[in-house]
């Protein structure tokens, strides 16, 4: 055969091999997620350039990852990718441990999984159920199957609750409108006791309307849903005390000159212990005694061997007296800018701080203490009052606050009545008995710019009785002294909630157990409060439990995030789609069905999240159809119909010319 006739039966398998390509493209234009493809030919030659050369052949068949045509579906369950990027889909078959695809027709299997139509699992980032709160969702960074119905297989108990509020700052303080005692206000410990036990008879519950209240559904262990109310209420605004800080800074200084001298008795007492010849000395080890003890020692010349050097006490004496010298100084300062302070506030030289400052002294002098044990002094039980102010702790009297208080109630629907009741009382976790409170109670205080500064919880509440707040209210004022208010820490109360009517198996009391107490408690965050003149502002209030459910819809973010919609009215992220991409895209591996495995070639796959580094968006409700031009397939098919005619008609050419051959 002639070379003619091998060139041109080249040319016709090319040509078939090229239809082939725009067959396959023609054939799936509507097909989801499908890449068009296109036929590379190649010239193949052998010897000298003035070789007609031997033909053609197919060099490659090359993808196109271009954009395909995003159409709107309407299903929820049907994603497009726009831009970069693959979905991820675990191989069922085993074969290979990702496959990669375009087509976002996904469906649920009968688990629950998200799956591709041909049952492969999608990939994705699952929510940390542990890190993640009701308003900010912590996904998992290992890619996982995705299942939707698993969240809400058994209930959860609330456990972490979140108030976002604004209480107006120009409210009136609360009074029992039905009491003509001025000292009705809503912090009066009588009053206290009635917000704690509104249906103690005899007791409560408090005359005064709430300023604001609001409520919300709460879970216990079995799903069970309770009422829980908030009723907040403006106590009172409390001045501060100004010079306070100033007294602090006084104090500090003389408690820097107290640690400065001990330091440098500590080093002198070292050096004498180390060579006592050289000084004469005679006594006890000084590093083994007090500083008292030390200055002491040096000032007994008895110790001292002075017929021999009579110089040496002295000379050592020398060393200490500056530092003695500079600490009482200090400290004479201290008290004169204290009585200057005080007295420049108008508030005189008050004794009692006077008294507490000299009791600081005294056990700084002789027992060596720093700052830590006049703290101590200065955080004390025992309050300070100045005329016409509040009984406060000395730490109060150094910022203006507003303070409220918050009453929290459990009720439960009585369907008998038709009408709403208490359900629950609060849990006494230090004796494990439940108690005959129906309210618990924190105090709010606000500073001077309407931000929260301080929660606090009344200290003592051990008597299940709650007679406690009764034996610790101040005489006078009929209010608990700020020592019988603890701070609560990090702003989070803890609620203790028995459910006793109507009984429950559910765990009593209510919430999730803290590993630092080992105690069950729903966790109350109050840090978003604010208080701001005008309106009273519901921003948000969240807690996290629920009962059982089932999913009833689907919305997709752009960034890939699934929230989930459950017929118990939870609607939470649940996962967030993967995406992944490759350096080489014509390098993967075609398995069929619009899905790619990876290969050497085309490179390890990056992994990330739609809308960041460098992947597309996703687009829900929607799919990415073939980019296939039907008009230009047509227009190749002609052409390419066209070269194989004409290979083909070289042939027929060469069968003539060697028929006149065989004429001859």
């Amino acid at each position: 055969m002639s070379a003619y006739d091998l060139n041109a039966l080249s040319g016709i398998n090319a040509s078939s091999q090229g239809l082939g390509v725009i067959s396959n493209n023609l054939a799936n234009s509507q097909t989801i997620g499908f890449k068009s493809g296109r036929a590379e030919f190649a010239d193949m030659f052998s010897g000298a350039q003035k070789s007609p050369g031997n033909g053609v052949r197919v060099e490659a068949i090359t993808q196109s990852f271009e954009q395909g045509t995003i159409t709107a579906t309407g299903r929820e369950m049907d994603l497009a990718l726009d831009g970069e990027g693959f979905f991820i889909l675990n191989d069922q078959t085993g074969k290979y441990g990702n496959v990669y695809t375009r087509n976002g027709s996904f469906k649920l299997d009968k688990e629950g999984f998200m799956t591709d139509q041909a049952g492969n699992k999608v990939q994705g980032y699952t929510l940390n159920e542990a890190l993640s709160k009701e308003l900010n969702p912590v996904f998992n960074t290992t890619l996982s199957s995705i299942n939707l119905m698993e969240l809400n297989k058994t209930p959860r108990a609330t456990d972490e609750m979140t108030y976002d509020i604004n209480l107006d700052g120009q409210e009136k303080y609360n009074v029992d409108p039905f009491d003509v005692n001025p000292t009705a206000t809503v912090g009066s410990t009588d009053n206290l006791l009635k917000l704690t036990k509104p249906e103690e008879p005899g007791v409560g519950p408090f005359g005064g309307f709430p300023d604001f209240s609001t409520q919300k559904t709460i879970h216990d262990t079995l799903g069970g849903e309770h009422r829980l109310t908030s009723n907040f209420y403006k106590r009172d605004v409390v001045e501060a005390v100004v010079g306070l800080s100033r007294f602090q800074e006084a104090y500090n200084d003389y408690s820097n000159a107290l640690v400065n001298l001990n330091n440098q008795i500590d080093d002198l007492a070292a050096k004498i212990d180390a060579d006592p010849a050289s000084y004469n000395y005679i006594g006890p080890a000084l590093s083994a005694l007090t500083p008292t003890g030390f200055r002491n020692e040096i000032d007994n010349a008895a110790n001292w061997d002075l017929v021999a050097d009579p110089n040496a006490q002295t000379a050592v004496q020398d060393l200490i007296d500056p530092f003695e010298t500079a600490l009482e100084t200090t400290f004479a300062d201290f008290q004169t800018r204290i009585s200057d302070d005080f007295t420049n506030e108008g508030l005189g030289n008050n004794t009692v701080l006077s008294a507490l400052a000299t009791d600081a002294y005294t056990l700084a002098e002789d027992e060596a203490t720093t700052y830590a044990e006049y703290q101590y002094e200065l955080d004390g039980d025992n309050g300070v009052t100045y005329d016409g102010r509040k009984t406060a702790d000395l730490n109060d009297l150094g910022e203006k606050y507003t303070s409220w208080i918050v009453q929290y109630t459990v009720e439960d629907y009585d369907e008998d009545t038709g009408e709403w009741t208490t359900s629950g009382h609060r849990y006494d976790q230090t004796n494990g008995v439940e108690t005959n409170e129906a309210g618990v109670i924190f105090e709010l205080r606000f500073d001077t710019n309407g931000n929260l500064l301080q929660t606090r919880q009344p200290a003592d509440r051990t008597d299940p009785k709650g007679e406690n707040l009764a034996a610790d209210m101040d005489p006078t004022s009929r209010e608990l002294s700020p020592a019988d208010w603890v701070e609560v820490s990090g702003r989070k109360g803890k609620l203790d909630w028995v459910i006793d009517s109507p009984k429950t198996g559910a765990t009593d009391p209510l919430g999730a157990e803290d590993p630092t107490t080992l105690q069950l408690a729903i966790d109350v965050d109050f840090s978003d409060m604010t208080m701001y003149s005008g309106d009273y502002t519901l921003r948000g209030v969240t807690q996290n439990g629920y009962r059982i459910g089932d999913l009833v819809g689907l919305t997709t973010g752009r960034d890939g995030v699934i929230e989930a919609r459950y017929s118990n009215g939870r609607s939470i992220p649940v996962a967030q789609l993967a995406v992944a991409n490759f350096n080489d895209l014509n390098a993967l591996e075609k398995l069929g069905g619009q899905t790619y495995a990876e290969s050497f070639g085309s490179g390890a796959a990056m992994i990330g999240m739609a809308q960041s580094g460098g992947m597309g968006t996703i687009n829900a409700g929607s799919l990415e159809y073939s980019n296939v031009d039907t008009a230009g397939e047509l227009v190749k098919m002609i052409q390419t119909q066209r070269t194989y005619q004409a290979s083909a008609q070289v042939l027929s050419t060469s069968q003539q010319l060697t028929q006149t051959i065989l004429q001859l």
